[in-house]
């Protein structure tokens, strides 16, 4: 029983602890970006929808247009993933310590919990939005290649994925469009 309890620390400290961190860090960059209201009351999340439910009925006459999907997400998210991180690192790289000073400073409450995000880590969180769904669906193009599924509530989903991914490419450029305007009023 004891080898057993050292053998369960091991996992716990190695092997466990790391998944723990990354949900953790999930749930933070969730809930920061607003929880399940900010997601379903967004536009882009709306439109989405819409655009996915008008996609899947086309798809379901034609299926080649979700082989046509994956192959697209496969071929352009690397480099929308790419475009995005060096984007933000010339915006800070830009900005002036003047600059960064007045975007950064969020509300927190007695406890250390954020209760108001700052503009400079609303920038964040907007990217960090759009990267996490361009990743997730790059992942999932990849195992729907390696796994061939063809099942209608997966299609649906991936269809959605797609269409969601992409407009948060204007959701971000649009979050930066407004970090450049404040740049301006200083």
């Amino acid at each position: 029983m004891k080898l057993f309890l050292i053998l369960w620390e091991i996992v716990k400290k190695y092997f466990l602890k790391p998944y723990y961190n990354l949900f953790n860090e999930l749930n933070k960059v969730f809930c920061l970006y607003g929880g399940w209201k900010a997601l379903f009351s967004s536009v882009y999340f709306q439109i989405s929808v819409i655009a996915t439910y008008f996609i899947f009925r086309y798809n379901q006459q034609n299926q080649c247009l979700l082989i046509a999907i994956f192959k697209l997400v496969k071929s352009i998210t690397p480099s929308l993933l790419a475009f995005v991180l060096s984007g933000l690192a010339v915006f800070f790289a830009m900005a002036s310590d003047d600059f960064r000073k007045l975007l950064s400073g969020s509300e927190k409450d007695h406890d250390g919990n954020i209760t108001e995000t700052s503009p400079l880590l609303d920038v964040a969180i907007s990217f960090t939005h759009f990267s996490l769904f361009q990743a997730l669906s790059l992942f999932n193009a990849i195992l729907a290649d390696l796994f061939h599924w063809n099942n209608q509530i997966y299609s649906c989903i991936s269809i959605w994925l797609f269409v969601y991914s992409m407009l948060l490419i204007v959701a971000s450029i649009m979050m930066l469009f407004a970090t450049f305007t404040w740049y301006d009023e200083m």
